[in-house]
């Protein structure tokens, strides 16, 4: 969700009239209904919340869902105007979705799309743990990570990516030709919201002077 959430405020900075729109696979969530046996389950997680004791299972659906409407709230903070286009994965209809939508670029792909867009793509691989870090993948983890780079760079006119070192592995690991590749360190934009003082949260955690923490 942050790395959606920062480029978005990313591309907003650097083109402020430019049009962005948020394609998504699968089909729209359907409208959650409360319902009597939904309400009682809310009101007994909440109960067990407050007493400290374990929390109910959750749908793990209606999970997704909700993290999905924080991450478009965000979006929309940043921009009111972004359009959200379901049925426009990577594997179903984004050809399709690109071309209705006259986009200039499909960004941040993170493997080949099946139906592979007449605009520009452009990709992006995280690192290259699997090679570095052997031990921690299975044969066919490393080979299928081998794989899902190796077409996403073929089909790319640009790469993208936070380190230096992921670049150099890149051409390291990769077959020529590459593409273009731009490295783009990772700068955090901190939301607002982060930096108002909130004393309940320091006395929980019996915190009475500055700290740094990082959430990885």
């Amino acid at each position: 969700m942050d790395l959606v959430a920062y480029v978005t405020r990313s591309l907003k900075a650097a083109r402020p009239r430019g049009r962005l729109t948020l394609l998504v696979p699968g089909a729209a969530p359907t409208k959650r209904r409360l319902t009597w046996k939904s309400f009682r389950y809310a009101v007994k997680d909440r109960i067990k919340a407050l007493i400290g004791r374990p929390r109910l299972a959750q749908n793990p659906d209606i999970t997704r869902n909700l993290q999905s409407d924080e991450l478009f709230r965000r979006l929309k903070q940043i921009d009111p105007s972004l359009e959200i286009r379901y049925s426009a994965g990577l594997d179903d209809g984004l050809a399709q979705a690109a071309a209705e939508l006259r986009l200039d670029a499909v960004y941040l792909a993170m493997r080949s799309p099946q139906s592979r867009p007449a605009c520009a793509l452009v990709g992006y691989v995280p690192d290259y743990q699997h090679r570095h870090l052997p031990h921690l993948f299975s044969t066919e983890e490393r080979a299928q990570r081998d794989q899902v780079f190796g077409a996403l760079v073929a089909a790319s006119d640009a790469m993208v990516m936070n380190a230096r070192a992921v670049a150099e592995d890149m051409r390291r690991f990769t077959p020529e030709p590459l593409p273009g590749l731009h490295v783009l360190p990772f700068s955090p934009n901190l939301d607002p919201e982060w930096l108002k003082e909130r004393p309940e949260l320091r006395s929980a955690y019996a915190i009475d002077g500055p700290y740094f923490i990082v959430c990885n």
